[in-house]
């Protein structure tokens, strides 16, 4: 198949059988040029080449350089009375339409079944479709696009595996959708076309589609359609709302879902008034839930009078992060006076990776107290 024009009808110098051919001014101000039509350089066009009672029905490529007409495909011609598909030799004074064929116009050509396991696409499957229904594994080959002038820019097939057996087309150096082949399972079908030098697909379900229900129940293959999208079927069937827990001890994995990031320890002795980073963690970007706790140890020899805590995004701070709470707890002098902050959870929402820092601070007399200290993040989102 070809791609079209409307009015197109030129007229060419050109002499003898070449391949290539350079276009003239338009036959009459009742035409266009194909660059006045909106022809695109490098795109296949059907053309019709009459030079008195001699013609020629050709395929090729469009140059916007010259510009020029390439005869690449002769699908049909009349030399000297003689119908065949060889170029007519020009005279100089020919003209050049260009044309819709009967392939341009049609729809489907017709359909090949192949029934066995090894199969050739011909160029003269172009615009048909071919079916394969093999139990076994099936090995389909295709000729390099644009090579010995066949497989041009346009061509197009269509393939469907019904069979068991997974069907395999593999292009002679040409690449297909980037690959050096294409594997259908199944119940896959393709529409394949040629760029002029590689081969492109989109590939579809040719069973059932799957918006017919919910839960993919009506596929042949449910199971491996669910596990293709990475879904479990307790996922799947679950009413609207009630999201399924998993049936394990697995942890979430990084970036899912419940992901876990923790950190803990104890402080060395705290310095009295000044602000200490117990520790900290690192968040990517997402919708994180935050807590900690902090233990404040004193001994006998600890006179204490003010214990603080916050969770913050500044390092020795006690500015606290969002909606969290900075505890504070001051009271008269007391020795041996240790205490326990619990912060609860606070929603980070962030779009970059962020450290958040647990800090405290403690102002006592006598022995230095220490701080043993967990900050934790669960990811909800």
């Amino acid at each position: 198949m070809s791609h079209k024009l409307n009015l197109v009808r030129v007229l060419t110098a050109a002499t003898g059988t070449g391949t290539t051919i350079t276009l003239g001014a338009a036959y009459s101000q009742a035409f266009m040029t194909p660059a006045e039509s909106g022809a695109i350089d490098g795109r296949t066009y059907t053309a019709l080449l009459s030079d008195g009672n001699n013609w020629e029905l050709v395929r090729g490529a469009y140059s916007a350089t010259g510009p020029t007409f390439s005869r690449t495909t002769v699908l049909a011609s009349r030399s000297g009375g003689t119908l065949g598909t060889s170029r007519i030799s020009l005279s100089g004074s020919a003209q050049v339409r260009f044309i819709e064929s009967a392939e341009d116009l049609d729809g489907l050509r017709g359909t090949r079944a192949v029934t066995g396991t090894s199969d050739v696409i011909a160029n003269t499957d172009m615009g048909s479709a071919i079916t394969y229904s093999n139990a076994s594994a099936i090995a389909a080959t295709i000729a390099q696009a644009g090579a010995s002038s066949q497989f041009l820019d346009g061509w197009t097939v269509f393939v469907k595996n019904t069979g068991a057996g997974a069907l395999t087309i593999t292009p002679a150096t040409s690449t297909i959708n980037g690959g050096a082949s294409l594997v259908l399972a199944q119940n896959l079908g393709a529409m394949i076309w040629s760029d002029g030098s590689n081969y492109h697909a989109f590939v579809m379900p040719v069973t059932k589609p799957l918006l017919a229900a919910n839960n993919l129940s009506d596929l042949t293959n449910a199971a491996t359609a669910r596990s293709n999208l990475g879904l479990t079927e307790s996922i799947v069937t679950a009413t609207v709302g009630h999201l399924p827990g998993i049936a394990s001890n697995t942890a979430a994995s990084t970036g899912e879902v419940g992901e876990v990031i923790s950190a803990s320890g104890t402080s060395g002795t705290l310095t009295s008034g000044t602000i200490a980073a117990l520790g900290s963690i690192s968040l990517t970007a997402g919708d994180w839930d935050i807590s900690a706790t902090i233990q404040f140890n004193a001994a006998g020899g600890t006179s204490s009078t003010d214990y603080n805590g916050a969770i913050s995004t500044t390092s020795a701070n006690l500015t606290p992060y969002g909606t969290s709470i900075a505890f504070t707890q001051r009271l008269p002098a007391t020795a041996d006076h240790s205490e326990n902050f619990a912060f609860p959870p606070v929603q980070a929402l962030i779009n970059a990776t962020t450290t958040f820092y647990l800090n405290a601070r403690s102002v006592f007399t006598g022995t230095a107290p220490t701080a043993s200290w967990c900050i934790r993040a669960r990811r909800m989102r």
